[in-house]
């Protein structure tokens, strides 16, 4: 019995301290920023105690959450990964043409502009100042992105796989304003297996470093 206990508390410990470096390994990224633009930044820990309805996959992890407006990204370059970087062009395009549809019906005298209408556009019609107060509400508005940047982590003596196993993930969530898991969104996964201390600390340098690396965010 006293061999199972020692047992019980040496997993328990080695869990608490892999549980406590996958926290302070993203914690270390809670400075998040975009050019000049600082990023309001969420620290929560991923649910894994069981409940009622309810069974987690993994045995814990965390998620840092961080929230950018449209506007700030728009005409900047290529500044996400190929897919996510696609599907912003592609909403920034689509609000575009929704914005001068809109504008052009309040304001008659716009509907001389073919195509899109844009601020040269509206300042020629002397309509500059009515074009910015559509810009703030339809691009910078409730109009964002969600960036969540996290990791968690498989217990071999909870699971049936050979090794720990440790995912980590950066994903951009356009599901404006809700944001809702799942929702609209692209997720970019780095995985990998350890069996002690030095190779869970190797691999989340690894994977987050390799995570962030194709974007202009100032994660540090």
């Amino acid at each position: 019995m006293e061999n199972t206990v020692t047992k019980i508390e040496g997993v328990k410990a080695y869990r608490d301290y892999v549980h406590n470096t996958i926290k302070e390994k993203i914690e270390t990224y809670e400075s998040v920023s975009y050019e000049n633009y600082e990023m309001e930044s969420n620290l929560e820990e991923v649910e894994h105690v069981s409940r009622s309805g309810f069974m987690p996959f993994q045995e814990g992890g965390y998620r840092l959450t961080s929230f950018l407006q449209l506007g700030h990204l728009e005409g900047s370059g290529t500044c996400l990964p190929d897919k996510a970087q696609k599907r912003l062009e592609s909403k920034l395009e689509n609000l575009r043409l929704g914005m001068s549809d809109e504008f052009k019906r309040e304001y008659p005298q716009a509907k001389t502009i073919e195509g899109v209408i844009n601020y040269s556009d509206a300042e020629k019609l002397e309509l500059d100042s009515e074009y910015e107060t559509y810009e703030d509400e339809w691009i910078n508005g409730d109009e964002s992105i969600m960036f969540i940047l996290g990791a968690h982590y498989k217990d071999k003596n909870e699971h049936p796989i050979d090794s720990n196993e440790c995912l980590c993930y950066l994903t951009y969530n356009f599901e404006a304003p809700y944001h809702r898991d799942g929702r609209d969104e692209i997720c970019y996964l780095e995985e990998f297996t350890f069996e002690n201390k030095e190779e869970l600390q190797a691999g989340l340098n690894k994977a987050f470093t390799k995570l962030i690396s194709d974007t202009k965010l100032t994660i540090k």
